[in-house]
């Protein structure tokens, strides 16, 4: 029988039972086989009564084993809910030209809160992304945050993706009060790869800026790498694009 339990011999009393030999020899009485029949019957007793001892002394052990051992721990079959890998939708925006592989990932602002390009579906979305170290940025977010404010009402949005160092924060804001960048502002790493893996240029880093247009279902309209403040077609050029989505898209789409 196992009872799940050591118990340590070498500590353990030892309970010898006595033998026929271990007992005084009387001398006034001869041992008739009456006699030793009885004192067999009682050697017999004894070691019942031993084997009981050790039993109840190897029961008692393993009890104050088992009350010492740690109560069990309740198995859960629930597995932890895991995140989609970031090398599953690096370059995803461009290999299928949709929104629909980043809309859900949560965007941080830097003055604080959170957004997702998920909250502005069925509109025409603008995505830049810029960096403050980057001039032609600074001449490119006034103009995007003019075309926000003329055309919002009819259902534009413009979304600027930073991509500067985080410890940079103070300088992005300070960036953003500066050019006046009134629309809503986002980071997150996986998105930035998600939109600008595979456009890496000689350096073998993406160029800043670039411009994304979606129209109102998510699908990629058109993609800007650069931006020239010089060229006024350039300017005319996305207003243009802008204003046929507007137009040709229903707005419940």
């Amino acid at each position: 029988i196992s009872f799940g339990c050591t118990v340590d011999c070498q500590s353990a009393a030892v309970i010898r039972s006595p033998s026929f030999q271990d007992q005084p020899q009387p001398n006034s009485l001869p041992y008739t086989g009456h006699a030793i029949a009885n004192r067999f019957k009682m050697n017999d007793r004894s070691e019942s009564r031993n084997i009981k001892r050790m039993l109840a002394a190897l029961l008692l052990a393993c009890s104050a084993a088992c009350n010492m051992a740690p109560p069990p721990q309740p198995v859960s079959d629930a597995r932890p809910a895991t995140r989609p890998s970031a090398a599953r939708i690096r370059g995803a925006v461009l290999s299928q030209n949709s929104l629909q592989a980043v809309s859900n990932a949560v965007l941080t602002k830097p003055a604080g809160g959170t957004f997702k390009l998920a909250d502005m579906k069925g509109k025409v979305i603008l995505v830049d992304f810029w960096a403050t170290y980057c001039g032609p940025c600074r001449a490119q977010a006034p103009k995007l945050a003019a075309l926000r404010e003329k055309y919002r009402s009819k259902g534009l949005e413009v979304v600027g993706l930073n991509v500067d160092d985080p410890k940079d924060l103070g300088l992005v804001k300070e960036f953003m009060s500066s050019v006046k960048m009134t629309y809503p502002v986002g980071r997150n790493r996986e998105v930035s790869d998600a939109f600008l893996d595979g456009t890496e240029d000689d350096t073998g880093a993406p160029p800043i800026p670039q411009l994304f247009v979606f129209g109102r279902n998510g699908r990629l309209i058109n993609h800007f790498v650069g931006y020239d403040p010089k060229d006024p077609q350039a300017d005319a050029q996305l207003e243009k694009l802008i204003n046929q989505q507007l137009s040709t898209t229903p707005a419940s789409q």
